[in-house]
């Protein structure tokens, strides 16, 4: 899962709303039973947008292009629990 939006938009919840959807769509209409992102490890704006939707941090690892990267991930038996509403 990837969210990109324009520096207008932020702090609006805009990010957090689609990336939540997102996830429901998953669970609902897909058999993987784990979500990934992937985000630059400096970028703090995308790493709590995981974390308010329910991910955790994985794994950081080095990079040629990031530097480091982080891996945030929610379960599907995690996110039924949380009983998101969208």
């Amino acid at each position: 899962m990837g969210y990109h939006i324009d520096k207008r938009f932020w702090n609006k919840g805009y990010a957090s709303q689609s990336a939540k959807a997102c996830l429901r769509y998953a669970f609902e209409n897909t058999d993987f039973d784990e979500v990934f992102s992937y985000q630059k490890a400096t970028n703090i704006p995308s790493r709590k947008v995981a974390e308010k939707i329910g991910m955790s941090l994985r794994e950081e690892y080095a990079d040629e292009k990031n530097i480091k990267t982080s891996v945030y991930s929610i379960t599907r038996s995690q996110f039924s629990a949380m009983n998101i509403n969208v």
